[in-house]
């Protein structure tokens, strides 16, 4: 009886939370950032490993910043970490720029083993700011997948 109670909240929860995605989906803003490429290298001898991505600005201001994160994972579709973009990134309307940091991995980290290539990336873009001030949120993430 408790493993059955069990399943019915977990039913309840996921249904709330399907009920929620679908109605607020209309009202979210459209993700007109798009990364183009991506990149990384590990440095040999340390646990330093530097990105680069190349973003493209659809709107039709300047972004400023942007709040977002990288998500590596494997061909299984296994989430092997994730990276935090730069945020002071600025694009003009229209344009692409490319951005280059250097992130300190854990040395454990399976992302220090494997190549670009073998890896599926996911681009999570949780606010952009324009040079304008106004501030753009996406409240669910907006996921793009490369």
């Amino acid at each position: 009886m408790k493993i059955y109670r069990t399943r019915l909240v977990q039913s309840l929860i996921v249904l709330t939370l399907s009920f929620f995605i679908v109605s607020t989906a209309s009202s979210m803003p459209e993700l007109m950032l798009a990364l183009e490429r991506w990149n990384f290298e590990v440095q040999p001898g340390n646990y330093l490993v530097r990105f680069t991505i190349k973003l493209s600005n659809g709107y039709e201001r300047p972004i400023e910043r942007i709040d977002a994160f990288l998500i590596f994972k494997d061909g299984l579709t296994n989430r092997l970490g994730e990276v935090y973009v730069n945020p002071y990134f600025k694009i003009l309307p229209g344009k692409s720029r490319e951005n280059t940091w250097t992130y300190i991995m854990n040395p454990f980290s399976a992302l220090l083993k494997m190549k670009p290539d073998e890896l599926r990336v996911k681009l999570v873009v949780r606010g952009i700011t324009f040079s304008t001030g106004e501030r753009m949120a996406f409240t669910m993430g907006s996921d793009v997948i490369y």
